[in-house]
């Protein structure tokens, strides 16, 4: 499954403590041959590595290895490598007895099997917020159509109510319009009745998966649903809004070029609303530069806003309160303590996330020298 179905009550569950042994398998993939071809091999082999490691676990009993074989193997027969959906650069899968979950990136990981009682869930949450992923609105009377988008896909909705025509109420005749339809009052009250009914469909899917709305559809249609929604906080900049008609009619292919452009203009600004709310930090002496200085004021619930160059991957021993980043060349002095987390920059943005803090993820050498920047709440 890709990471664009990952929800906060999904990753609440991922988080959910288990009985011991909660594996967490994560492995860089391919998006085009020859390497492509290699990936279920790899992950073969990364699959027998955590058997064995079972297998010499002894608190891991007889019967939960079983378990935990059987999953293994169910996870990888379920991936289908042929398909163009599984195209990306990171696979996780978490295993335990009597469950497995999969999921495909659309970003770099570092190969690592993990123990525990709970699953590895950083590299998700350092996707999703990458992603930024939307929801796109096309508004019209035949239908109303909503789209779960992202950079990387995008699918029509159908839960809920979605696509929602305009029918009028009980008893009356469905609604009439377009080019050469003169206005009236009776149409104009029952175009507003039927937007506020789109907009609160559009409130039943945000419960819980709350991101921006783009608007497509023609400016008077833009116009009533700003005009009624009651969920101004999520719809995106007007400036992102497309003015066209016929949209409602169109294939995932002929929108998602539109709504890229969307997604663009409203990075954009993200990114540069990001970059002068660090400089105005550093201003105040609320500014924390790199990972070594930024790792316990997240932990702490300090950080306002983290902002991290979309190409910055390292790795770093942590030893209680204090974070030392291991060099290019991975070596580990002899006498270091703590923990090598290999993933730091991840970690940091889940734990970011889980205190309520933003983060941006912007183009690589934005920030200078040091790969990330933090300003903080106080």
């Amino acid at each position: 499954m890709d990471v664009s179905w990952v929800t906060p009550s999904i990753l609440a569950e991922l988080r959910r403590p288990r009985e011991y042994p909660a594996v967490s398998l994560v492995l860089p993939v391919h998006r085009a041959q020859p390497e492509k071809a290699q990936d279920p091999i790899r992950l073969r082999n990364l699959v027998a590595r955590a058997r064995k490691q079972a297998e010499d676990d002894p608190e891991v009993t007889h019967s939960r290895r079983i378990d935990l074989q059987k999953h293994l193997d169910a996870a990888i027969e379920e991936l289908e490598w042929e398909r163009e959906q599984m195209s990306g650069e990171g696979l996780v899968l978490h295993v335990a007895p009597g469950e497995h979950h999969t999921w495909l990136l659309p970003q770099p990981v570092t190969e690592q099997v993990v123990f525990g009682t709970t699953f590895l869930t950083r590299n998700l949450v350092a996707a999703t917020s990458m992603l930024e992923p939307y929801w796109a609105l096309v508004l019209a009377e035949k239908p109303s159509r909503l789209w779960d988008g992202s950079p990387l896909w995008l699918r029509e909705v159908t839960e809920g109510r979605f696509p929602i025509a305009a029918q009028g109420q009980e008893g009356e005749a469905p609604l009439k319009g377009g080019i050469g339809v003169r206005p009236s009052p009776l149409r104009e009250e029952r175009l507003r009745r039927f937007f506020e009914a789109v907009d609160e469909a559009l409130g039943q899917v945000l419960n819980g998966r709350r991101r921006p709305v783009f608007l497509v559809g023609m400016q008077s249609h833009l116009h009533r649903m700003r005009e009624v929604t009651r969920h101004r906080d999520v719809l995106a900049d007007p400036e992102t809004d497309t003015d066209a008609a016929g949209f409602e009619k169109a294939s995932a292919a002929e929108l998602a070029a539109v709504l890229r452009t969307a997604w663009e203009r409203a990075h954009a600004k993200r990114v540069q609303a990001a970059l002068e709310a660090l400089d105005a930090a550093r201003g105040e002496k609320r500014y924390a530069g790199g990972l070594e200085e930024a790792w316990n004021l997240v932990s702490e619930g300090r950080g306002r806003h983290l902002v991290v160059d979309e190409t910055y991957r390292v790795a770093a021993r942590v030893d209680g309160e204090h974070v030392e980043v291991i060099g290019a060349d991975g070596e580990i002095r002899p006498d270091a303590r703590g923990t090598v987390v290999q993933d730091a920059v991840d970690e940091l943005v889940e734990r970011q996330l889980e205190h309520s803090g933003e983060v941006t993820f912007v183009p690589s050498g934005t920030i200078n020298g040091t790969g990330l920047a933090l300003s903080l709440r106080y």
